[in-house]
């Protein structure tokens, strides 16, 4: 069943069962109103019969004279004024007192012990009673409300129930209309929505809602614009990545092709020379394609991290010691400064020292000949933080925020003299985003490149 039938049902049901729970009210609410009503007719129209019925009492003094004796309470009922009294007004030609005007008016009188003094008891009779002196001396026994109804009561209430009938079909069917329009409207932005899922499930990433309004549903439409934005974005970082990553492998196996075929058509001599420059070339390959795996194995989690406590100036210290040589060997000046004290992180070790070594590898491609780079380590209470200054050449401003892509590099050119692979400091981001730190780039005060990183320190 679809969500509309779904829809429209439960608001048809609902507003169904509501009309008819307020019919059923309202009807039983009339018939006790109505049969209040005709009590309260009896009761005025039997009015004239209660005060003869006193005054007979008051004169007879008690009930048993006018039980051997009835005469005086018939003289009363002949009374045309009481007979009157006691006619239905709707259709007097029908009753049996016009009928028939020599009888009287049957009459049940009953004393204090409900035994009667004319007539004979009826079923659950309506009791009305006869007061002398404040005091019940007796009843007026008249049928039960049930049975008051007469000809014309039935009538009207059978008309009311007719009314009351129709207007609850009116409401339905009104109800029907308006839940057929609710579910339109609320089913309308659903199939939008479904419409724009089948797109992008069928590769259409450029897809986009027109949300309206500030309900649940409005705002689904805009997450879902969001989720079409994340994967065109993805999907165009995906198509960069492959061409990137397809220019980088076939640069280097263009070199080592072209070497090879040299050495094989004798244009190159086959000798020690020529052989370790295509071993460098195959090296760049080597190193390209270990990268391009440690940078995929950060992105799907697959990078394994062995926590532990760890001192930061201890490890940072070490690694600095491993380069201070290659640095010397390029004319280059590195700096340290790392206080004589331990502050400790929990951090894995040996990433620890892959970022800080990607870091210094990235400054000797760099830097030019002759200037300096410093490695320094501090803390701000929550925080250790680890920087690396160079003397430059620098970083214009607008390439800063993409140090981090893969496969950027600042200069326009693929040259490999200069570069490396374009995946350094996305590895980089990588481990730090894995100790749940922060890595950024920004002018340094040397006159290059800062690259500082924060990562949360072990509480003592």
């Amino acid at each position: 069943m679809r969500i509309r039938t779904k829809l429209f049902a439960a608001l048809l049901i609902t507003t169904t069962l509501v009309l008819a729970t307020i019919l059923g009210l309202l009807q039983w609410r009339f018939d006790e109103t109505f049969r209040d009503y005709v009590y309260r007719r009896e009761l005025q129209r039997h009015q004239l019969i209660i005060q003869g019925l006193e005054s007979l009492y008051t004169r007879a003094g008690n009930w048993d004279r006018l039980r051997l004796d009835p005469r005086p309470i018939y003289d009363m009922l002949e009374n045309p004024a009481v007979i009157r009294s006691i006619l239905p007004p709707e259709a007097p030609e029908r009753h049996e007192m016009r009928e028939h005007p020599n009888r009287r008016p049957r009459l049940n009188v009953l004393d204090l012990e409900l035994r009667p003094i004319i007539g004979r008891k009826i079923p659950d009779p309506t009791l009305i009673p006869i007061s002398v002196d404040d005091s019940v001396v007796g009843w007026l026994a008249i049928p039960s409300r049930r049975d008051l109804l007469e000809a014309n009561d039935l009538t009207f209430r059978a008309s009311q129930r007719q009314s009351l009938l129709w207007a609850s079909l009116t409401g339905i069917i009104v109800s029907l209309l308006i839940a057929i329009l609710l579910a339109r409207q609320f089913v309308r932005p659903i199939q939008r929505l479904a419409s724009g899922a089948r797109q992008l499930a069928g590769g259409n990433y450029a897809t986009r809602l027109n949300p309206r309004g500030q309900d649940e549903l409005a705002q689904l439409g805009h997450d879902f614009n969001q989720l079409a934005r994340t994967l065109e974005d993805n999907e165009q970082a995906r198509r960069r990545w492959i061409a990137d990553t397809s220019h980088e492998l076939r640069t280097p196996l263009a070199i080592v092709k072209g070497e090879i075929e040299a050495m094989q058509d004798d244009i190159r001599p086959l000798n020690k020379t020529n052989l370790n420059s295509l071993h460098q070339e195959v090296t760049q390959l080597e190193r390209l394609i270990n990268d391009l795996y440690q940078l995929t194995n950060a992105d799907i989690g697959a990078m394994r991290y062995q926590m532990e406590n760890i001192d930061l100036c201890a490890e940072v210290q070490e690694i600095a010691e491993r380069y201070r040589a290659m640095f010397a060997e390029e004319g280059l000046l590195l700096v340290l400064d790392i206080p004589d004290r331990e502050i400790s992180i929990y951090a894995d070790a040996s990433r620890l020292q892959q970022l800080v070594g990607n870091l210094l590898t990235n400054a000797l491609k760099y830097v030019e000949k002759k200037g300096r780079v410093r490695l320094s380590v501090s803390s701000n209470g929550e925080h250790a933080v680890v920087s690396v200054d160079d003397s430059g050449p620098g970083v214009p401003a607008e390439s800063l925020p993409y140090l981090f892509d893969h496969l950027y590099r600042v200069e326009g050119s693929r040259n490999r003299k200069t570069g490396g692979s374009g995946l350094g400091l996305a590895i980089c981001q990588r481990i730090v985003t894995a100790h749940t730190g922060r890595i950024e780039a920004q002018a340094s005060e040397l006159g290059g490149l800062q690259i500082k990183i924060q990562l949360p320190r072990k509480q003592p």
